[in-house]
């Protein structure tokens, strides 16, 4: 059964799991507000428990928006967890009204237990730099795009994936994957962009995964956010995309990334299952009535959301 709250809209999530429980980290909004479009400046972090990734327990909420003034004062958004000497750190996207929430920062709460959090006294941890990244004065929408950061391992330290926009060309096709760096989790700096811009207005909820046939880069779009060269190969099977990966620093060309076969869903998260088999879970996107749900996936196969002609993926 997916996951769904009476009271609550859930979408954006995140995984991490510990001796044998998932924790399930997700954006909620109360559907008292009535007009799901408002959930995003509603949005705190819920958290839920499980063995199998099918029957989930609520455990309540994790995070929520800071206080009047502080730089997470709008809305707390989509972040990742990762553990390291013994304690979990949840790095997530952070919204202010100072800038009437136009500008997106990341910062961390860390955790002994996964289920009591306190923000780290050093928020926001990492700003969208300029010399690559759009800012206030130089942006190709209402936002300045620096969110869903993804946390991985790196020889020297860590790495974090990061839904972002370079600071020229068409607002299309400006979306990259962009990187942050650190050696300790509390000091970070940003680095050039993963991949080249082409087609993406923006790459949200990224992940990069490795598995038994290579790496993945994950992430999705809106058919709003494609651009021309996008658009030109017709119709996507989503709005859920791969990219094969091989590691390298070099920039990515965007225009690699092929559509899964995840119809009706989106920010797809890939975990492995009690079987330590890869699966990907999304939130649905509509209804039957065209309506949006706020409820999450059951998970599916990984090997049955990729495309059978993607030969590159």
């Amino acid at each position: 059964m997916a996951f769904e709250l009476e009271d609550r809209w859930v979408w954006d999530f995140w995984i991490a799991e510990d001796h044998g429980t998932y924790h399930l980290f997700y954006l909620q909004a109360p559907r008292s507000l009535g007009n799901s479009d408002l959930r995003h400046d509603n949005a705190s972090i819920g958290h839920a428990t499980s063995s199998d990734l099918v029957d989930w327990v609520e455990v309540g909420t994790a995070l929520e928006p800071g206080f009047p003034g502080e730089w997470d004062d709008v809305a707390t958004w989509t972040g990742s967890v990762i553990e390291h000497d013994g304690r979990w750190w949840m790095f997530y996207t952070g919204r202010s009204s100072l800038e009437k929430g136009r500008v997106q920062r990341i910062g961390a709460a860390v955790s002994s237990d996964l289920n009591i959090w306190v923000k780290h006294p050093s928020n926001p941890l990492l700003s969208a730099h300029p010399y690559w990244y759009e800012h206030l004065e130089k942006r190709s929408s209402s936002e300045v795009a620096w969110r869903d950061p993804w946390m991985y391992r790196v020889d020297d330290g860590f790495e974090m994936l990061i839904t972002a926009r370079v600071n020229d060309g068409k607002g299309v096709d400006r979306g990259v994957l962009g990187r942050g760096f650190s050696t300790d989790l509390s000091v970070w700096s940003a680095l050039p962009p993963l991949t080249k811009p082409g087609g993406f207005a923006q790459l949200e909820v990224p992940q990069r995964i490795v598995t038994s046939a290579g790496e993945l880069l994950l992430f999705s779009c809106q058919p709003k956010n494609l651009g021309a060269e996008r658009l030109a190969l017709g119709k996507p099977l989503s709005d859920c995309y791969a990219i094969a990966y091989d590691g390298s620093d070099t920039p990515y060309p965007a225009t690699d990334a092929v559509s899964l076969n995840l119809p009706n869903l989106y920010a797809a998260r890939a975990v492995l299952d009690p079987g330590e088999r890869w699966v990907v879970l999304g939130f649905e996107l509509e209804d039957e009535n065209g309506g949006f749900p706020g409820r999450i996936s059951d998970p599916i196969p990984l090997e049955d959301a990729l495309p059978s002609d993607a030969d590159d993926v």
